[in-house]
């Protein structure tokens, strides 16, 4: 088994919500469910440094054909405005505190398909600033990266992807659609293998 832990670093501040790890077959882009935790103040007391380790059976996961992914979320009292948490892999999940996707072979040893991946930015900006850029996959794709020559970050990146997403390019100071719209550029990792 896979030895994981949860750690709660909010100084004088317990968690209390649910901890899932599951697995992506790359190939086939499917996701299941390979343990899913409630946390409770017993289970995790108040940090900061509070740990609680437990396994997870990895018996049926291919190292060079899955990566894990961790979600750790409570449903009311999650982080919002800045601190939102906002992964492409844990979208529909509300209260998302941390989203990590864990690959168990280095990426030379990944069997990872030839895929096509785009990403389109709408007409025109959201009314917190903010501009939508739609992300499209043919096949399962890791480590998927957005760049660009606007001022600006993207609320995720470096992200696996399975089908289509939307990313939020928040810019810097005020916003420069041409320039976003004329340099993005999207990458992934099979593309430089």
């Amino acid at each position: 088994g896979g030895l994981c832990y949860i750690r709660n670093d909010l100084p004088g501040i317990t968690f209390e919500g649910f901890v899932e790890i599951s697995a992506l077959e790359i190939a086939s882009g499917k996701t299941r469910i390979l343990t899913k935790l409630a946390v409770t103040e017993k289970v995790l007391p108040a940090g900061p440094g509070s740990t609680y380790y437990f396994t997870v059976n990895l018996t049926t996961v291919g190292r060079s054909t899955h990566i894990l992914t961790a979600l750790c979320y409570a449903p009311s009292g999650a982080p919002s405005g800045l601190a939102a948490v906002t992964a492409v892999g844990a979208a529909g999940v509300e209260g998302v505190y941390s989203f990590n996707e864990i690959p168990l072979a280095p990426p030379s040893g990944l069997v990872l398909p030839v895929a096509v991946v785009t990403a389109s930015v709408a007409t025109s900006a959201n009314a917190d600033g903010s501009v939508d850029v739609n992300v499209k996959t043919t096949h399962t794709a890791l480590y998927v990266m957005l760049t660009t020559l606007a001022n600006g970050r993207f609320s995720d990146n470096a992200f696996a992807l399975t089908g289509s997403a939307v990313v939020k390019f928040i810019p810097f100071g005020k916003l420069n659609m041409i320039t976003l719209i004329k340099s993005l550029r999207v990458e992934h990792l099979q593309q430089r293998l």
